[in-house]
């Protein structure tokens, strides 16, 4: 028998202990991108909302604009209209003053209190016009003060934009510069399905610990024999409901921790 070929177990640990140290490493690096991602991703939509409130202020105050000119019309053509009553009574008193038949001074009566209530109605639609313009002027002057406060929001949010943008540029690209450095270390394979997971999982840790003898990325139930195989570290231990790759220990171990470990133990 040959055993040359065996696989030696302390080997096989170690193995194992350097891909889960890999790819926690490479979780690290891509949790801290996807925080940036957030953390930029969250101001421009901002940005774009406050944009699109101040947009729907702006049309709403030209609404406004164009309700008073409209009503400003209308209230000249009331005037004109009573204007047209005012003469054509004063034209029907004059015929009425020379007339001598009581039939028509009778007829011009009736004209007479016809145009006296145009007038009327004239001097009420122009009092109600004169209304709608009081209130579309006061709601503009909440609009304008809506928008003065709008701009100055926008330009505090431009301004925390830029001032994040320039402060996470140097993180970010260091964090870029590390992450094929990260992927050297890990099995090809492996890193096909870290990858793949990443993409799926909610929250996107593909490494986890087990906590209180759950997984902590779905808080199912981990057998005890799963947990001994995870201890033993010498094979790659996934959860059997989230599918997470699970390890006694999360945090990227130093070597000298990890001598320590193995005299522990």
């Amino acid at each position: 028998m040959h055993h040359q070929h065996q696989p030696n177990p302390i080997s096989i640990k170690k193995l194992m202990e350097s891909q889960i140290q890999a790819l926690v490493t490479l979780q690290d690096l891509d949790l801290s991108l996807v925080a940036i991602a957030q953390k930029k991703g969250s101001l421009p939509k901002q940005l774009a909302h406050l944009e699109g409130e101040l947009a729907h202020l702006e049309s709403q105050k030209n609404s406004r604009k164009e309700a008073v000119t409209k009503h400003e019309e209308t209230i000249k053509n009331y005037q004109e209209e009573k204007k047209k009553a005012e003469e054509l009574v004063r034209k029907y008193r004059d015929e009425q003053m020379s007339t001598k038949d009581s039939r028509d001074y009778d007829k011009i009566s009736k004209d007479i209190a016809l145009q006296e209530l145009e007038m009327q109605l004239s001097q009420k639609n122009i009092k109600a016009t004169q209304q709608m313009i009081k209130e579309q002027k006061e709601a503009l002057t909440k609009i304008r003060a809506g928008i003065r406060e709008k701009k100055e929001i926008i330009k505090r949010v431009k301004e925390q934009l830029g001032g994040i943008q320039k402060e996470v540029q140097e993180q970010e690209s260091q964090l870029e510069a590390a992450r094929p450095q990260a992927v050297e270390k890990i099995n090809p394979k492996l890193y096909e399905t870290y990858e793949m997971m990443r993409k799926k999982l909610v929250p996107p840790h593909v490494v986890t610990k087990i906590k209180d003898n759950a997984c902590q990325g779905c808080f199912h139930t981990i057998p005890p024999q799963q947990q001994v195989t995870i201890l033993e570290g010498k094979k790659m231990v996934r959860c059997e409901y989230c599918s997470r790759i699970l390890v006694d220990v999360i945090e990227t171990i130093p070597e000298e921790a990890l001598k320590k470990k193995k005299k522990e133990s």
